[in-house]
């Protein structure tokens, strides 16, 4: 759970930042996520009221993560669902040290991709 709210950190600073040196584009990148299906509805309007798969999805679209980040991002989003046990047990799903381990590595991942060479 801890390793989704750091991704979601992450990709808000990078989403702040890409938006104040390349003003508009946050914004073209949703309207060609929507027009494509990728994202059903337009996001909140309030960044900081996003979900982590809309922060992963705009930050994959824009080429702040690469496509096999996002992936892990999609991961630990799923990984962090499980802390509701009705949903675990319904999916037939456990967190265990492996789905702990797996979204520890997207946050890796986010980082190493939000990171200037």
């Amino acid at each position: 759970m801890l390793a989704g709210s750091a991704i979601e950190a992450l990709l808000l600073w990078a989403l702040h930042q890409h938006e104040q040196q390349h003003p508009g584009t946050r914004q073209t990148a949703v309207t060609a996520l929507i027009t494509n299906g990728t994202l059903n509805a337009p996001p909140h309007t309030n960044l900081e009221r996003w979900d982590l798969h809309e922060y992963a999805r705009i930050a994959a679209h824009l080429g702040l993560i690469e496509p096999e980040t996002f992936t892990l991002c999609d991961l630990a989003r799923n990984f962090r669902n499980l802390i509701h046990p009705g949903r675990a047990a319904r999916l037939g799903q456990n967190c265990d040290r492996s789905t702990a381990l797996a979204a520890l590595a997207a946050v890796e991942a986010v980082a190493r991709d939000l990171t200037p060479p």
